[in-house]
């Protein structure tokens, strides 16, 4: 997140952190799609790899699968160091005991390939900067996102989703709607995890 990066001033922060990512690679397997590797120094299994790193990684993965014009491949993420901090033992415990389902059967769903360049991908997250800056303000949460109608960002769209419903609950409005073109995504709504 900025917030993590920068100061209100828009300067670099200084921390003594050390990046926990050290490499994001694209590659072609044999059938021409595009693998994403991504290499982690260290990774916190509860809010940096679910929450933040594999969502992210996997978005940015579709961006260049569709300004490379590729079909998506797989995903790869290797941490060196996975772990969870003490003070979220019982959070993790938790997330141990609960009983695996499967989401969804289905075929790999992927999103539309239509190519793309890197202009429309600054246009789309110049959009969807405003957007989140609109919904935090507590605008359009009823609303369907502004990407919703374009096929070739769908992806884009899936994202802006997921921002609108959680700005939703932070301010106790029922989102009336939820529509995803991930079906996975779908059905986690329908079941109330988004």
């Amino acid at each position: 997140p900025v917030k993590d990066d920068y100061d209100m001033n828009g300067d670099l922060l200084k921390t003594i952190d050390t990046p926990c990512t050290r490499s994001v690679q694209f590659m072609c397997d044999a059938e021409g799609k595009l693998n994403c590797y991504v290499h982690m120094r260290s990774n916190d299994i509860l809010f940096g790899t679910s929450a933040v790193n594999i969502p992210e990684f996997t978005f940015l993965q579709q961006i260049m699968a569709q300004i490379c014009g590729l079909p998506l491949g797989k995903y790869y993420h290797i941490a060196n160091n996975l772990h969870y901090y003490e003070d979220k033992e019982d959070m993790v415990k938790s997330c141990l005991s609960e009983k695996e389902e499967t989401i969804h059967e289905m075929d790999t769903f992927q999103y539309a390939q239509d190519q793309i360049t890197l202009e429309d991908v600054d246009k789309a997250i110049d959009i969807l900067l405003l957007y989140v800056t609109q919904l935090n303000n507590g605008n359009y949460l009823t609303a369907k996102n502004p990407f919703f109608a374009e096929k070739r960002l769908q992806v884009f769209s899936d994202y802006a989703e997921v921002f609108r419903l959680a700005f939703c609950k932070k301010n106790k409005v029922d989102p009336e709607n939820g529509e995803f073109y991930h079906p996975q995504l779908q059905v986690l709504y329908q079941r109330g995890a988004l």
